[in-house]
């Protein structure tokens, strides 16, 4: 984060032009001039002028100044929202519905994953979702004939393989789907090979807490901002290993919009870290940038036009805490910045315009001693709230 600058704060002496507090503690004026004393007569009379037209000027002018400040901030607030505005209406399927092969894999991972959520309910309805499945039917073939066969298209129709069994196994016969993934069978068949099957997966109560039930309150305590690194390069393998793990993290219907670019050469490091200007006093000690953006074509309406800043950060949370786990420190850098400023560092370092960049990550290994900003956390009772309806 960008760091605090302090503020010089002149000696509140006489003839320093500064205000100053009265022993009644009211507000007194010092002069930038030494006191002068005046006869009265014409000297004490154009002070007196002087004096009232200082205030009429200010007085009349004070309004207009602070409507033309406002003015210009609103016109620079306005220029900031455009630039939101065009990157989504580009981008994202609010207005350019399924118009590339990023936004087709996005169709596809809605359709069938509105599929796999309701084969995961207690009892679903024998027939359920034929609508989405034919949605899903049409999408795979689409998605065939424009992209061609990978693992997107494999994975959707081993959902469909999935539905029609459970549709089977509850005495439901679809024969319009089963004349559909023949056809896709003989399409696929190949790629579906040793991917994961599709659909849901039977857990118990005892496999759950045997995997995840553990005290981890001092994994979390411990997680802090450093901003002291040792010279010891991050290796890439754990770089690859903390976002594997961070994969896991839960997206608006499975679309998965996070993406990660890993920045570990000198210049690049530096550059990154010059645009985004918040690691003054520790850049020289980074090695390791990770920029987590969201891509764009994720997004589906207007409704979900900030659904890339939810999980983005969500996927950024669950990387620093997979970094955490493997004995790397890590310090958020906040990519609260202008048009210019996004423009110039995905111009620098080929981010595509349809990524969100949601935040700049400094990694290191720790040191062998270092410090760490206290960062006092509010009282419990300031952020849990309890609803109770009367």
């Amino acid at each position: 984060m960008s760091e605090h600058q302090d503020h010089a704060v002149a000696d509140p002496t006489p003839g320093s032009g500064m205000n100053t507090a009265s022993p009644s503690g009211e507000c007194v004026a010092l002069s930038a001039q030494p006191c002068v004393p005046c006869e009265i007569g014409v000297q004490e009379s154009q002070s007196l002028v002087a004096s009232l037209k200082h205030r009429v000027i200010s007085g009349f002018l004070r309004s207009p100044y602070l409507m033309l400040r406002s003015w210009r901030w609103s016109f620079w607030l306005l220029r900031e929202c455009l630039y939101d505005f065009n990157r989504v209406r580009r981008y994202s399927s609010a207005v350019h519905f399924g118009d590339g092969a990023e936004k087709l894999k996005v169709l596809l991972t809605m359709a069938y994953h509105s599929l796999e959520k309701g084969m995961s309910l207690r009892n679903p309805r024998p027939g359920f979702g034929q609508q989405h499945a034919r949605t899903l039917v049409a999408r795979l073939d689409r998605y065939l004939t424009c992209c061609g066969v990978d693992e997107h298209c494999a994975v959707s129709f081993n959902v469909l393989r999935a539905y029609a069994e459970f549709n089977r196994a509850k005495g439901v016969s679809l024969p319009w789907l089963d004349r559909h993934l023949e056809e896709f069978e003989k399409r696929i068949a190949d790629a579906c090979a040793g991917l994961h099957p599709g659909g849901v997966k039977p857990m118990t109560k005892n496999q759950f807490l045997t995997a995840a039930k553990r005290d981890l309150t001092g994994f979390f305590e411990s997680r802090c901002s450093v901003r002291q690194y040792s010279p010891e390069p991050v290796t890439v393998q754990d770089i690859e290993r903390a976002v594997r793990l961070a994969q896991k993290t839960p997206s608006v219907c499975n679309r998965q919009s996070a993406r990660v670019w890993l920045l570990n050469q000198p210049q690049d490091v530096r550059d990154a870290l010059s645009i985004q200007g918040g690691a003054r006093g520790f850049a020289e000690e980074i090695g390791t940038v990770l920029v987590v953006t969201s891509d764009l074509a994720a997004f589906q309406s207007s409704g979900e036009r900030n659904q890339c800043w939810i999980d983005g950060g969500l996927f950024a949370m669950s990387l620093i805490y997979a970094l955490h786990s493997l004995g790397l420190v890590s310090c958020s850098l906040n990519w609260s910045k202008s048009r210019q400023t996004d423009l110039q560092f995905k111009e620098r370092f080929g981010v595509p315009h349809a990524e969100s960049i949601i935040l700049l990550l400094s990694v290191g290994n720790p040191a062998e001693s270092f410090s760490v900003a206290q960062s006092w956390r509010k009282p419990l009772s300031e952020v849990l709230r309890t609803i109770s309806h009367k």
